[in-house]
């Protein structure tokens, strides 16, 4: 495929699966959904990873209802609880330095977990 067919491809794709994450690491192509983020790390479903094709309607299928029926808050494992553990073997992690966003929701957009709450702790004394 030339440069111009697979960003055609990319811009069809994301506009029928918004969930699904584009990018380039090592010289490689990757097609997926974010399951989360650390400082240095980002964990990836990766679906071009995926050769069944009943197992890739079911990742479509899942990604679809996380995305449409979440706030997008919880990663898509905890979401859909033990549903998505088939794809548990398809789960990569990357080092967030070396990620090339093509489109698609990066870390920045997904704020899994959103901020720690800071809680106040209260004492009673005794006079």
């Amino acid at each position: 495929m030339k440069d111009q067919d697979i960003s055609e491809y990319i811009k069809i794709l994301s506009n029928k699966y918004p969930f699904l994450t584009f990018f380039n690491y090592a010289e490689n192509d990757y097609i997926g959904i974010i399951q989360g983020y650390e400082e240095k790390f980002l964990s990836f479903y990766v679906y071009n990873y995926i050769n069944d094709d009943k197992l890739k309607k079911l990742f479509l299928k899942f990604g679809e209802i996380w995305w449409w029926e979440s706030s997008r808050n919880y990663p898509i494992n905890l979401f859909l609880k033990g549903k998505f553990d088939i794809f548990n073997q398809y789960l990569k992690i990357f080092n967030k330095k070396g990620v090339n966003f093509i489109c698609g929701p990066t870390f920045l957009d997904i704020k899994i977990f959103g901020k720690p709450s800071k809680r106040k702790q209260i004492i009673f004394l005794k006079r």
